[in-house]
């Protein structure tokens, strides 16, 4: 982006405008960019829990050596295993990262976002069983916004989902 430009849309641009200028600004996200989980975040998240890497690897499903190039940034860390870590380091799901399609972000599905959101956790979507797994909730947000035309119950979860994870990296 050239200097001066603004990296946020005005708020008071209807969703719409706001989703072209994110296009315009060229904020797509790709597996490696944005999102992904890093070698340094699965460190600390093990230190978190008090954890050698030698307790942590079988709990993770790997070898100490292995656990320790990803912590080093040596190799560059699975989707899968981000999952999985989330999951055994008891980490937000602000932590999984975002699996996007190599054409940007693909608008959801009414029901598919529905699904995602009560995955989350949403209350107001409770009623829906989770069988999905959970997703990066900045993707599902983005996503949402990408949309063309959503559900008004489906909207209204959207600034639910910026409170419940105040954690997730805009960067």
């Amino acid at each position: 982006m050239g200097e001066g430009m603004a990296t946020v849309a005005p708020r008071n641009f209807p969703v719409s405008l706001q989703l072209r200028y994110y296009k315009i600004c060229n904020m797509v996200f790709s597996p490696t960019e944005a999102g992904a989980m890093t070698g340094e975040q699965l460190r600390q998240a093990r230190e978190r829990k008090g954890w050698s890497q030698g307790r942590a690897a079988p709990r993770l499903g790997l070898s100490q050596p292995y656990l320790s190039l990803l912590e080093t940034g040596r190799r560059r860390v699975p989707g899968k295993l981000a999952r999985k870590a989330t999951a055994v380091y008891g980490l937000s799901a602000a932590a999984l990262p975002m699996g996007v399609a190599s054409g940007g972000l693909v608008p959801p599905v009414a029901e598919k976002l529905a699904s995602e959101l009560a995955a989350l956790g949403y209350p107001g979507l409770a009623y829906l069983k989770r069988r999905r797994r959970q997703k990066n909730p900045a993707e599902i947000l983005l996503s949402a916004l990408s949309a063309g035309d959503l559900e008004s119950r489906l909207v209204e979860a959207l600034p639910w989902v910026v409170w419940k994870f105040p954690e997730l990296d805009w960067g």
